[in-house]
């Protein structure tokens, strides 16, 4: 039972899985909106429509994974009526994925300007991250505890 805990509890998809329901939900409507996409390219986003108007192709937007991984961290990209800005997610134990923020109606100069404040949002997501895994493994550990003592867990008779 414990190697099904780790292996629940270590998996990246379950992970970011976990965030997107955490921090999706409280994007306002209007203004920027975000976008996850992780280790094994899957999107998660606050807004489909908006997305896919932008994004048609998310090739698009997968490539600005590769310069992150190419040591461009953040990344700061051109689109069709605006701007993004991406960054990788990590914890201590393993690579979540990247987070871009797109901006619409943003230029290039005016998101260069706020990529101070930007980098401070990436830090913030990944101390949430950290904070996560955290409490995952707490879970886990407990999980772990009941699968040892728990007679209906651990599969022991009375």
């Amino acid at each position: 039972m414990e190697d099904l805990y780790d292996s629940l509890f270590s998996s990246s998809q379950f992970f970011i899985e976990q965030l997107a329901r955490l921090i999706l939900p409280e994007v306002p409507e209007d203004g920027p909106w975000l976008v996850l996409v992780g280790p094994e390219r899957k999107i998660w986003t606050d807004d489909r429509t908006r997305f896919q108007r932008h994004f048609p192709d998310p090739q698009t937007l997968l490539c600005y994974c590769e310069h992150i991984e190419d040591g461009q961290d953040p990344v700061l990209g051109s689109m069709e009526g605006g701007c993004l800005i991406g960054s990788e997610l990590y914890t201590e134990r393993f690579p979540v994925g990247y987070l871009f923020v797109i901006l619409p109606g943003y230029t290039r100069a005016t998101a260069q300007a706020n990529l101070a404040l930007m980098e401070l949002f990436f830090s913030q997501m990944r101390l949430l991250c950290n904070l996560l895994d955290k409490n995952n493994q707490l879970h886990q550990l407990h999980l772990n505890h009941l699968s040892r003592t728990s007679k209906v867990l651990s599969g022991r008779p009375d």
